[in-house]
């Protein structure tokens, strides 16, 4: 949206930036940055190197990654940088987060001339998904019933149910938790439920 008002350079300012501050993010909790694609990033918890609680790790990743943007989009508006995204109407830069959990193969994949290291899996594709239906449901982050049945209470106090969503992709549709980063935070069309 904003990058038509944007000369190239600030775009790149602006990207690496962010791009610096989320990976670092994601180091201090023990995660693995696999790739950056434009403005996201791909990352994975408890590979190469297992952890059992890697999905308690991506999710308080995932919390201090949107602190830290709430911070950035501060410093943004102390130094004027800001002016250059509102002035097409964007109050403050946002970021969707889905997290799920899953088998997945990972290693270096690819053809004999170029290969990454990566991960594929059925896992991956749900949680691309989980992160784009945060805009339909005016959430931050997403997280799959599979990944809340993981957290401790202190996380799930944060969460609230937002029910069961089709996703591309899936046959089956998948219960989904919008959780809160920040106190007092609520989010829009907010469902209470049990889990089962």
């Amino acid at each position: 949206t904003i990058s038509e008002q944007l000369s190239p350079p600030q775009i790149v300012q602006i990207l690496n930036t962010y791009l610096g501050v989320m990976n670092e993010i994601v180091d201090q909790h023990q995660g693995t940055t696999i790739e950056f694609m434009g403005d996201s990033i791909f990352a994975v918890f408890g590979a190469p190197n297992y952890a059992a609680d890697h999905p308690v790790a991506a999710v308080r990743c995932a919390m201090a990654m949107q602190q830290a943007l709430h911070s950035l989009n501060q410093t943004w508006q102390l130094d004027g940088f800001s002016r250059l995204w509102q002035r097409a109407g964007v109050v403050a830069l946002s970021a969707r987060v889905g997290i799920h959990v899953g088998p997945v193969v990972v290693g270096n994949l690819g053809s004999q001339r170029r290969m990454k290291y990566s991960v594929i899996g059925d896992t991956v594709n749900v949680a691309a998904r989980l992160e784009v239906l945060n805009k339909d449901l005016a959430t931050d982050i997403l997280v799959s019933q599979d990944v809340f049945l993981q957290l401790p209470e202190e996380i799930t106090a944060k969460c609230q149910d937002q029910g069961s969503h089709c996703v591309k992709g899936r046959h089956e549709p998948i219960r989904v938790y919008a959780l809160s980063w920040q106190a007092g935070q609520t989010h829009q069309n907010q469902i209470t439920a049990t889990p089962v």
